[in-house]
């Protein structure tokens, strides 16, 4: 795949096969998450090298639910009150 072949970083891109396979995206998926930075918004990415590595083999060899490498980082949104214009 282009979209991988692009990724400079071994593990990072190790980490987008790894979970491609998993969840079976579809290409246009894959590119989504990169282009959200997937990658660097998980719990996994700020872990040594070493233990990337081992969890992704771990991930490859037990084909087990991702959920556990994502961070839940919760988003506050502001309202502001719009005044409603009178038409005349």
């Amino acid at each position: 795949m282009r979209l991988l072949t692009g990724i400079d970083e071994p593990l990072k891109r190790e980490f987008y096969i790894e979970i491609t396979q998993l969840e079976r995206w579809s290409v246009r998926q894959l590119q989504e998450r990169i282009n959200s930075m997937l990658f660097e918004r998980t719990a996994l990415s700020r872990k040594p090298k070493e233990t990337i590595r081992q969890d992704l083999e771990e991930l490859r060899l037990s084909s087990t639910s991702i959920t556990r490498y994502f961070t839940k980082r919760p988003l506050y949104f502001r309202f502001s009150k719009f005044k409603r214009a009178k038409i005349l």
